[in-house]
């Protein structure tokens, strides 16, 4: 099985760099790592590709813009294990990730394509067992399928979840266990698909990206499946550090899920979120959630 494994960096090469590391230690070799670096506003494309040179890997660089991929730098190998590509413009993680599918099925033609958070890290055997997990589990339920892995915390090395997470349909809090009434998907920090599969909603800047995509999995015909042979460390991302700026793109991402597929339920979930953060005190979320409900 050929598989483009697909990062996306927005000013944090530092994870990006570990997430690699951890990826070129893997017990198979038939695999690319595609990065995606969404116009970052720090050094992270100097830091990347002085990594890359440093350790002596093989890589290419292109440019992205206008749906259209660019060569600056050609790898030695066509392709490349690595391919740099830089985006013009930064229109969030879901078109991030869809310029990733695109260059891989369009320059790379790898079978399958693997989405994973760039402030994961894997283990050796990670990829050989998530294929195999992958090749069984289509043959047994004779469907499409979409695949998430078992994730583990980064800094305690605890069991985090099954790779599955639920959306409560009442408060619109995603969670790790279910709450009735709920809509269970997989987590997007993980999650592998054929090259097939159609392409993530680009609305969703930020937050709900994996919620949606998972309907839109579901509605294509894929089954929605996780295995727990195989794990992930994951750290959490810090690229969007400032809190009411985050609140902000979560909320209105959540209003925007809950108006396409629980319009019923969206009013229900603002007055549930309002009392929440009255008995916390929180009146600058509420102010919030009233302006983005209503925007």
């Amino acid at each position: 099985m050929s598989l483009s494994i697909c990062l996306i960096n927005y000013n944090t090469y530092i994870d990006t760099i570990q997430c690699i590391d951890s990826l070129l230690k893997q017990t198979i070799d038939d695999y690319s790592i595609i990065i995606i670096d969404n116009n970052s506003t720090n050094n992270s494309i100097i830091e990347l590709k002085t990594y890359l040179d440093l350790n002596r890997i093989d890589y290419s660089c292109y440019l992205h813009s206008g749906n259209k991929f660019t060569v600056s730098k050609e790898s030695e190998s066509t392709p490349g294990k690595i391919s740099l590509i830089l985006n013009a413009q930064n229109n969030g993680f879901s078109a991030g990730n869809n310029v990733a599918i695109n260059f891989s099925n369009q320059i790379i033609r790898n079978e399958h394509i693997l989405l994973l958070n760039n402030d994961t890290v894997v283990e050796t055997d990670f990829l050989f067992i998530i294929q195999q997990e992958y090749l069984y589990l289509q043959q047994k339920t004779g469907t499409k399928i979409a695949l998430g892995a078992t994730e583990y915390s980064f800094s305690t090395k605890k069991f985090s979840h099954t790779g599955f997470h639920y959306l409560n349909l009442l408060s619109g809090l995603s969670l790790t266990k279910p709450l009735f009434p709920s809509y269970k998907y997989i987590c997007g920090a993980c999650l592998m698909i054929d090259r097939k599969a159609p392409l993530m909603d680009e609305s969703y800047f930020l937050y709900y990206d994996d919620v949606e995509y998972s309907k839109i999995l579901e509605k294509n015909d894929y089954q929605l499946l996780s295995t727990t042979k195989t794990r992930y460390f994951h750290k959490v991302s810090s690229s969007t550090s400032e809190f009411t700026a985050s609140n902000k793109i979560r909320f209105q991402s959540m209003w925007k899920f809950f108006r396409k597929h629980y319009f019923g339920l969206a009013i229900l979930v603002l007055i549930v979120r309002i009392i929440q953060n009255l008995i916390r005190l929180r009146f600058n979320t509420i102010k919030l959630l009233l302006q983005t409900y209503n925007s």
